[in-house]
């Protein structure tokens, strides 16, 4: 009795429970899909982004961007699904090397999706990846594959040694377009310097500056940067170091800049010290009391209104210029100050002689 009880009792809750679990269980589904739709994000394809520091001109930079095939690809009208990312001028694509993936295979660029880069090897340019390729409905590659990862890796070549913040963006029917989540910056930057007259602010031409790093400056005997035959800026203890060149820059307009310095970019606020040694004044001004000034760039100086450049500004003051020490003025000095000690020393005797024979 209890037993029949028990199986009527299971007829009739069993159906309920699954009617129930389909009213609740669908909303909250649509509710994932809908959440994730889109997604991008991009970033360096090295292990450790730290590892930028060392990038040069003319290095090979990889780059990975990551997203998803969105959840209604098998429902919607696909007008437009497409990923973009803009290189500016900072990088150029490596020719041949992109590959695209859905999940872990690679996908056919003849057939699959469409490449484009319109841009040079000098300027850079955008690249496009396009899903909507006219020899394949976009459902041949993408149906039931709703959700899973694409990822795309390409290479660039570095053209300039500076902060290069650079983005993605997918493009996915009357969606608004969504850029990335991670904005990876090379981790360089530039150094502005503004020289001007200390009485009323004019800006002067012709200041000379070399710059050193905190190591550099801190030996007797100064190491100063250098440049490599290909512009990037080497530093005391780099293996190109010997083989590299002196360089300065010169005020032109009351500006001069130096890019392609290496900073500090963390969670400590570390901050990094360099030293402007002023090798040259401007004619007619007196140098500096401390030839050397030291400049502290701060670890977020790639945020702001001026990403990546730091603004300096060191004034002169004109008037009488005393000798430069080994300078050429120390020789007419002493000249000068012999030729009148000597003659000094004439007057002297002559004088000691008039004295006795009177």
């Amino acid at each position: 009795m209890k037993n029949r009880i028990l199986k009527n009792v299971l007829s009739i809750l069993i159906p309920v429970m699954l009617i129930f679990s389909l009213f609740t269980a669908s909303p909250a589904a649509d509710e994932v899909k809908k959440d994730n739709a889109l997604w991008i994000s991009k970033y360096f394809g090295v292990g450790d982004p730290a590892a930028m520091l060392d990038k040069n001109i003319g290095d090979i930079i990889p780059f990975v961007i990551e997203s998803r095939v969105p959840y209604d690809i098998d429902d919607a009208e696909v007008t437009e699904f497409n990923i973009k990312d803009d290189l500016g001028n900072k990088f150029a694509y490596q020719g041949g090397s992109v590959k695209v993936y859905l999940r872990d295979t690679l996908l056919d660029a003849t057939t699959d999706y469409i490449f484009t880069y319109t841009g040079n090897n000098s300027t850079g340019g955008l690249i496009t990846v396009d899903f909507l390729h006219p020899l394949t409905s976009v459902f041949d590659v993408f149906k039931g594959k709703g959700g899973e990862k694409i990822t795309i890796k390409f290479d660039t070549v570095l053209l300039v040694n500076q902060s290069a913040d650079n983005d993605a963006v997918l493009f996915y029917n009357d969606d608004p377009p969504l850029m990335c989540l991670n904005l990876p910056a090379v981790l360089f930057c530039e150094i502005e310097i503004q020289k001007t007259d200390a009485a009323n602010g004019s800006l002067l031409d012709g200041a000379a500056f070399k710059i050193l790093n905190a190591e550099g400056y801190a030996k007797k005997q100064k190491e100063y940067l250098r440049k490599d035959s290909r512009g990037n800026i080497v530093y005391p203890g780099d293996s190109e170091y010997e083989s590299a060149a002196d360089f300065e820059v010169t005020t032109v307009d009351g500006l001069a800049n130096i890019r392609g310095l290496r900073y500090e970019r963390d969670s400590n606020q570390n901050a990094t010290v360099y030293y402007l040694h002023e090798t040259r004044v401007p004619h007619g001004y007196n140098p500096l009391a401390n030839p050397f000034t030291p400049i502290t760039v701060p670890h977020d100086v790639n945020e702001g209104i001026n990403t990546g450049v730091y603004q300096v500004t060191i004034t002169n003051r004109s008037g009488f210029r005393l000798p430069i020490t080994g300078g050429a003025g120390v020789i007419l000095f002493s000249i000068l100050g012999t030729v009148l000690i000597g003659g000094a020393v004439v007057l002297f005797t002559i004088a000691i002689k008039k004295k006795k024979g009177a």
